[in-house]
């Protein structure tokens, strides 16, 4: 099989649908099966799945977040281009990263169903579709397959602890829109260590949620939003220690070297 992939922004744009995209061009390639990536959101749809298919591509793959096609995450080319695709006798499949907003701002109550019936139509045209996350598959009224990527791998095999994780991480309430699911989910996923700092939001404000109340825990920190100053200090990683096995401020240290100065 012969892939061309469709990737908005593919190179340039970083993000998890870039990475996901290059390791599969990677890996397609070490298997002397070369991908065509189309990191275009637009073009004749006709014209493109014809060209492909006289290229000797068999199959097309859509790399699918609602925002990386239209503004508002909302576009009729992902549709168009399945449609196309299987006109012109080719296997369309499309990988869902992100399905559509949740209804947690104003502005969404309106998109996110219409996001929604986007991708749901999107999924009957396609001749296969998958995700990463479980819990989409349901909304997805099964119709999506599932391929664990990333975090959504499952419990490791058993070996060598690797490093730990640099902390504290940091998460933001609004990167997520609010939803305090993933927020839990989140910091449920790093489990007891490292220390899970939440800024955006006051455990005031959290507690009250109905999940992310039952969330607290030394190893939370709810800060809220603090000035730019302190939460830069408190992101700073801790300095490591001096030879000798303890570490030292700096004025300490300063004065350990003055003293060796002839």
């Amino acid at each position: 099989m012969s892939v061309a992939i469709v990737s908005p922004g593919f190179p340039e744009i970083p993000g998890g649908v870039t990475d996901h995209t290059a390791r599969l061009v990677h890996h397609w390639r070490a298997a002397g099966r070369e991908p065509l990536v189309w990191s275009q959101a637009r073009g004749d749809t006709r014209a493109l799945a014809a060209a492909w298919r006289d290229a000797g591509r068999t199959a097309i793959l859509i790399q699918y977040v609602p925002f990386l096609y239209g503004r508002r995450g909302l576009s009729s080319f992902p549709g168009r281009l399945a449609r196309a695709g299987r006109a012109a006798g080719l296997t369309v499949g499309v990988f869902v990263h992100e399905p559509w907003v949740p209804r947690t701002r104003l502005p969404w109550l309106v998109l996110s169903p219409l996001q929604r019936r986007q991708l749901l139509r999107l999924l009957a045209v396609c001749d296969v579709a998958c995700t990463a996350v479980p819990a989409w598959r349901a909304a997805f009224a099964g119709r999506a397959e599932l391929i664990p990527v990333g975090s959504t791998l499952g419990e490791p095999p058993a070996g060598p602890a690797g490093p730990p994780l640099a902390a504290p991480v940091v998460f933001s309430p609004f990167a997520a829109g609010l939803n305090w699911e993933w927020i839990v989910a989140a910091a449920q996923a790093l489990g007891a260590a490292p220390r899970l700092t939440i800024i955006g939001a006051s455990w005031e404000q959290a507690r009250r949620d109905h999940v992310a109340g039952g969330d607290a825990g030394p190893t939370r920190a709810w800060p809220g939003r603090p000035p730019a100053r302190e939460g830069a200090d408190a992101l700073r990683p801790p300095r490591p220690p001096l030879p000798g096995g303890s570490a030292s401020s700096p004025s300490a240290a300063g004065a350990r070297c003055s003293r060796r100065t002839p």
